[in-house]
């Protein structure tokens, strides 16, 4: 099983067989192995000079997200706050402002497909 380390990355595996017959016998064959990116660590900081909210994660190597809101889980209706791509390190960075009147919601962060 590969580890968080090993994610992102392609791997190509190469098996071969062979028996110790006469003749002797054999085969090879190959396959790659893609491990995905593990979820993104995010973290979440409040601003102290204006009611905004700053998301920091990293995430996969050539992928955005989307940054939504919604003010209820139940039932939820997520609203794209803004869409995030990566800096040259990649490090996503996103703020939101929040308006007085609605310091409280939820958020998530998902792959933009």
């Amino acid at each position: 099983t590969p580890t968080e380390a090993q994610g992102p990355s392609t791997n190509e595996v190469v098996v071969r067989v062979t028996d110790n017959g006469i003749p002797a016998l054999g085969a090879s064959t190959a396959f790659t192995v893609q491990v995905p990116a593990t979820r993104p660590e995010i973290e979440v900081s409040l601003a102290s000079d204006a009611p905004r909210i700053q998301f920091q994660f990293r995430g996969a190597p050539g992928k955005r997200y989307r940054l939504e809101l919604t003010e209820s889980l139940t039932p939820p209706n997520w609203v794209l706050v803004r869409v995030l791509t990566p800096t040259e390190s990649g490090l996503f960075e996103a703020n939101a402002e929040l308006p007085p009147d609605r310091l409280e919601g939820y958020y998530r962060v998902i792959e933009d497909r």
